[in-house]
């Protein structure tokens, strides 16, 4: 809504890492709404890692649950933004409102 507070995205492709696979059409809605594009990988549960890398090496910015993802994700997740200089959001919960607050801090 007009209320929401989020930015235009400008085209970016923003990568949510872990989660819950059920939120994902609202996550998606979200960031197509704000003119990004969204791509998920489950962390490791069904999606394989090699998946992962090929979605990180797609994402313009990396948001991530803290609560909601493999140790073995995150840490893959957070070893590749460092050396690629991509912007990663850790955000404390799998849940809208926190994935909303993270997408609000993407540098457009």
């Amino acid at each position: 809504t007009t209320a929401c507070p989020l930015k235009n995205l400008s085209g970016l492709n923003i990568l949510y890492v872990g989660g819950r696979a059920s939120q994902c059409a609202f996550l998606r809605a979200l960031v197509e709404q704000s003119n990004g594009s969204f791509l998920y990988h489950d962390g490791g549960k069904e999606d394989s890692k090699l998946r992962l890398n090929s979605f990180l090496a797609q994402a313009d910015v990396v948001l991530c649950p803290t609560d909601c993802v493999s140790h073995d994700a995150y840490y893959r997740v957070k070893r590749y933004c460092e050396h690629q200089a991509k912007q990663l959001i850790m955000i404390p919960h799998a849940s809208l409102s926190s994935f909303a607050k993270g997408l609000g801090e993407v540098a457009a």
